[in-house]
Order: structure tokens, then sequence, then C-alpha cells
């Protein structure tokens, strides 16, 4: 026969505010990481840049050249 006692209420109710608790803290602690990988995203520097030489055919001179764009 199943009884219910106050012991058994009381530990449930323990047990089932845990649980809400640890929930809710796992909802934050996700957010918080999603929040900073967006942030991140958003601070991509999607410029480039290179360095090299530009060489002229016809004369054969060879100029240093830096492009960013």
């Amino acid at each position: 026969m199943f009884f219910v006692s106050a012991e058994r209420i009381l530990v449930s109710a323990i047990v089932v505010l845990g649980v809400i608790v640890g929930l809710v803290e796992v909802r934050q602690a996700i957010r918080e990481e999603l929040e900073d990988v967006a942030s991140d995203i958003g601070s991509i520097n999607q410029s480039y840049s290179y360095t090299g030489l530009k060489t002229n055919k016809s004369s054969e001179i060879v100029t240093p050249i830096t492009t960013t764009c």
C-alpha cells in the first residue's frame, strides 16, 4: 500500500524546487553563452590584406605592394 507521509511530501517538494532552480540556472548559462557567441560573431573583422610583388612584364620592374580591402 502507498502511504503519503509528511517526510515524503517534504523530500518531494525539495527535489522539485531543486530541479526548477537547476533548470533556470542551465537556461541562464546557455543564454549567456549564446550572447557571447553573438557578440564574437558581430566583432569579426572581415577585411583582408596581403603583401606581394607586382611586376611589369614589359619593363621587368618589380614594385612591392600592400593591399587592404
